[in-house]
């Protein structure tokens, strides 16, 4: 076969077939790279890393932490999908990436075939943001968030409108504590530099 390649990413809370998936960016406790072949992977050349963020103290964010961020990874049986899920506390919350822009990179060495082990042709790398009560994926968090929001409060795990990406301390539902951390976000929007720029909701 041909050498390896990465097909798609998906960056997920808990399901990679939730209701909103793959388009938010609020909370980000997994992300799946889905490989066109079967593959072998070793997961400790892989890496994640935090690029900027706002400043501690700004928005949801815990800290300020810049770097390199630790994580599992896990292979499917079939050896097409492997999922990384960060770990620690540097640019964690409640098992959710922090807020802010992030880039993963994935060594060709680090990928190789089952059927004859030949490696990736090239580096993949991605670069991605997290940024809590974006439920689209504009890097914002404006009035289109807000009634998705709105109708999730109130709400526990298998509730219809229930949505674990809005649900900030990951404990099954979601409570005006959330609400409170989603209005922290509400009218911002997240830049590349890492810094908040106010917008017109």
């Amino acid at each position: 076969m041909s050498n390896p390649n990465v097909l798609n990413i998906v960056y997920y809370c808990a399901s990679s077939t939730e209701v909103g998936i793959p388009a938010q960016r609020s909370r980000i406790r997994h992300i799946d790279v889905v490989f066109d072949q079967a593959v072998n992977v070793d997961g400790t050349q892989i890496v994640l890393d935090r690029l900027n963020g706002p400043a501690s103290g700004t928005g949801t964010v815990g800290t300020s932490y810049i770097g390199n961020l630790t994580f599992t990874s896990h292979l499917s049986s079939d050896g097409m999908t492997l999922t990384l899920a960060p770990s620690g506390t540097n640019g964690v919350q409640y098992g959710s990436l922090e807020d802010g822009n992030y880039e993963l990179t994935i060594p060709a060495a680090a990928v190789t075939a089952q059927d004859d082990s030949s490696p990736m042709a090239a580096d993949y790398v991605a670069d991605f943001f997290c940024f809590y009560g974006d439920t689209n994926g504009n890097t914002k968090v404006n009035n289109v968030d807000l009634p998705v929001m709105q109708h999730a409060v109130g709400t526990i795990h298998g509730n219809p409108n229930y949505r674990s990406w809005l649900d900030f301390g990951g404990r099954g539902q979601i409570s005006s504590a959330d609400y409170a951390e989603f209005n922290l976000n509400y009218k911002w929007q997240l830049n590349a530099d890492g810094t908040r720029t106010l917008i017109s909701p």
